[in-house]
């Protein structure tokens, strides 16, 4: 382990000695140092500025000398604004002595030349040169543009031919005529050197040093032969340098102190106390030191025990960090652990109870109503349900409900509904335990106080959960369904009452979803029988195959009876599951495309309908909704045969000639012209049904609308169908409807 902190502690303290000693000892030193800085930072800035107001007095002076030369005299005016005609040997003469006037009046002057635009010559004080043939022509052309400028930064310059030795000066251009319209530019290049030489005299100090820079930082004393700055000392790290800038040469004076013996001395003299200062810390220091290890003493016992426990645990040891991240670490993992625990007893506890009221309910564990009393209090719920009625909500469409929230969503909402349903007990004066059993359904044991064994508690139970309900459809974006069991039920006799309410929830595809259901209310409902039901079935999708209108009749019939019966949601989901496996028998029978339409199209949507409709409304509505689909591509199919036309004249003659006992499949192919084989087949592929079957299927049809809705004799009945023969007839009636005819109107009538 690393002693961190010990150091941390020492060095905590040591900075404030460290300051308070480094004060006293160095105040006298900086108000020095201070002092005597001011001095020469004042006295460089003198300096910088008169050397600066020369040199600025200076190149104005040629400036002025410039301009009233060019402006006075006729000579420089015939140049620029006479007729661009060849200058005379006489003119060129008297030029040139002028400007070898003007450029001696100054000594820095190096030279002095005049640019004719119109001409395209160049006057100098050797005689006019073509300016193509000048040697410093491309700075004419970039000056040209320009005009007056004011002195610019130092260049290379070669007034001869190219293959001289330049030199560096800087430059001023004047526009000529100065008071019209440029028609030339007068230029005059100062030597550097005479500039630096006249610096140089202006200022001589064997302590400090000053430097002219340009415009771009370049020092004037730092320009080679080739034109480039050579590697210059940085002059801002010099002591106490300043600058001063020039608004008329834009350029920089810089004066400061040479680092040497003389500045040093001054410094020399405060390391004495320098000296004391260090040797008063240093023991300052070694005090702290043993005063911080005293003090340490505690922290340090501490770690020891923390590594002796860890140690004796197996845990790790050694461990490169410091005593209080290891304090920290160990206090951490001690709240953690604490919590971890504090976290796993209540998780512990809710399976516990959640458990002891999922075997109560499902009558896997007998319990009396002491043992009952003496479970809810070791597990720590404060309640009376001693005589509860039971409550089971289910969600309304839980796989809408799974599918349209996350499964945060869901976990929140469920909560939400169990603190609902017990803030309205509470407000009723009502105990109330609920838990969640299923993923789509609550359990609540509810028990109004001071009324066991009183009849008022039911309504008042019912309505709590009429309350809850209404709360959810007016609040949320979902409904649910609660079933209340039957009430004054012993803690042994929960299950029941659990099961009663389960077996009302069935009952709500009949009373519809949203609603508070209790067994009480069921059982003067009338129960229907499946059974019942399973012929009509038949009857519809037979009619349905063969697309006949009346199968629309029919299923409106049917539906219409179903919703008077009262079925449990597992009754209607049978119903529906066996509907979708006549209509996979009889679509079958028809050829491949309408078979893969079936299977592709309508059986799986059938198939999610079959889990997902909860009320017979429901299933009413999407199951007509995926006949009607279906109804409409099983015509398109037909209709895309090249055989539907034929046979759908067959049908006709079959449907307006049924009842002609001479009629037969002999007769049909005799009239059609066809073989009874290639007739067979094709009505087969198109409705599933072959002919005898079908002309049988219409004359049982029509027989039983006589028996439903006629008083006539039998023999009548089996004339009007096309029959000759009542025994045949009543064979094959019996075969289709699995009842004799005068038991089939018997049943029918009463």
């Amino acid at each position: 382990m690393r002693r961190k902190w010990f150091y941390r502690l020492l060095f905590s303290y040591t900075p404030i000695f460290f300051v308070t000693i480094a004060v006293l000892i160095f105040i006298t030193y900086f108000n020095m140092n201070q002092q005597f800085k001011r001095q020469i930072v004042s006295a460089n800035h003198t300096y910088a500025q008169q050397t600066m107001q020369m040199l600025d007095s200076l190149l104005s002076s040629i400036e002025k000398l410039a301009v009233n030369e060019a402006m006075n005299d006729p000579r420089f005016r015939m140049i620029f604004e006479g007729d661009p005609a060849p200058i005379s040997l006489y003119d060129q003469y008297q030029l040139g002595l002028k400007l070898d006037q003007m450029k001696n009046a100054f000594s820095i002057i190096d030279s002095i030349y005049m640019y004719s635009d119109s001409s395209k010559m160049v006057i100098t004080n050797q005689g006019v040169i073509p300016v193509s043939d000048f040697a410093d022509r491309q700075f004419i052309e970039s000056i040209y543009a320009v005009g007056n400028t004011k002195w610019l930064n130092p260049r290379p310059f070669q007034q001869e031919s190219a293959d001289s030795k330049p030199k560096y000066v800087v430059s001023l251009s004047k526009s000529a005529p100065i008071a019209s319209y440029k028609q030339g530019v007068l230029v005059v290049n100062a030597d550097l050197d005479s500039i630096i030489s006249f610096l140089r005299d202006s200022y001589k100090s064997p302590y400090g040093y000053l430097d002219l820079l340009d415009s771009d930082g370049r020092s004037f004393f730092t320009f080679d032969s080739t034109g480039l700055p050579e590697n210059t000392r940085t002059f801002s790290s010099a002591p106490y340098s300043v600058q001063v800038h020039s608004n008329y040469s834009n350029w920089y004076m810089q004066s400061g102190l040479r680092d040497n013996a003389v500045v040093g001395s001054f410094f020399a003299v405060t390391n004495i106390w320098t000296i004391a200062g260090v040797l008063i810390i240093l023991f300052g220091i070694a005090w702290l030191t043993y005063v911080t290890h005293r003090n340490y003493k505690p922290i340090s016992n501490i770690v020891e025990n923390i590594e002796k426990f860890t140690s004796n645990k197996g845990g790790r040891s050694g461990l490169e960090i410091d005593e209080m991240a290891l304090i920290e670490n160990t206090l951490a993992s001690l709240m953690l652990n604490s919590s971890e625990h504090e976290k796993q007893l209540k998780k512990d506890l809710y399976i516990k109870q959640k458990h002891l009221l999922m075997e109560v309910l499902e009558g896997n564990r007998m319990i009396s109503a002491d043992a009952w009393r003496q479970e809810l209090h070791n597990l720590e719920i404060r309640k009376t349900l001693d005589q509860p009625f039971v409550a089971v909500l289910e969600i309304d469409q839980y796989l809408d409900f799974v599918n349209h929230f996350t499964v945060s969503d869901q976990y929140l909402f469920k909560y939400i509904l169990q603190k609902v349903m017990m803030e309205f007990s509470e407000a009723n004066k009502t105990e109330c335990w609920a838990e969640w059993m299923e993923p789509n359904r609550m359990v609540a044991l509810l028990q109004p106080q001071d009324t066991s064994h009183d009849p008022a508690a039911g309504p008042a139970v019912k309505e709590l959960c009429n309350r809850t309900r209404a709360w959810v459809q007016e609040n949320l974006t979902f409904t649910v369904s609660i079933a209340i069991g039957d009430a004054d039920v012993a803690t042994d006799n929960l299950s029941y009452s659990y099961h009663e309410a389960v077996e009302a929830l069935q009952y709500k595809a009949a009373l519809g979803k949203n609603r508070v259901i209790a067994y009480s209310d069921i059982a003067t409902q009338q129960k229907g029988e499946i059974y019942n039901y399973l012929q009509d079935i038949r009857d519809l999708v037979k009619s349905y195959k063969l697309s006949e209108d009346s199968w629309r009749h029919q299923f409106n019939q049917l539906f219409g009876n179903l919703a008077n019966d009262c079925f449990t949601k597992t009754e209607m989901s049978s119903l529906l599951s066996y509907l979708n496996y006549q209509l996979q028998k009889e679509i079958m029978e028809l050829g491949d495309a309408f078979q893969l339409y079936w299977r592709e199209e309508a059986q799986p949507r059938l198939n999610l309908l079959e889990g997902q409709a909860e009320t017979v409304g429901e299933v009413r509505i999407q199951t007509e909704k995926i006949l009607l689909d279906l109804e409409a591509g099983l015509k398109v199919i037909r209709e895309n045969r090249s055989s539907h036309q034929l046979i759908n004249t067959i049908r006709e003659y079959i449907d307006e000639n049924y009842d002609d006992p001479n009629l037969s499949l002999d007769q049909l192919s005799g009239h059609f012209g066809m073989s009874t084989r290639y007739i067979s087949r094709l009505f087969k592929e198109e409705y599933g049904e072959t002919l005898i079957g079908y002309v049988t299927d219409k004359r049982i049809g029509k027989a039983k609308l006589l028996l439903e809705t006629t008083e006539d004799m039998l023999q009548d009945i089996v004339e009007k169908v096309g029959y000759l023969n009542p025994s045949s007839f009543i064979r094959v009636f019996r075969k289709a409807t699995g009842t004799t005819p005068g038991d089939y109107r018997r049943k029918w009538q009463k």
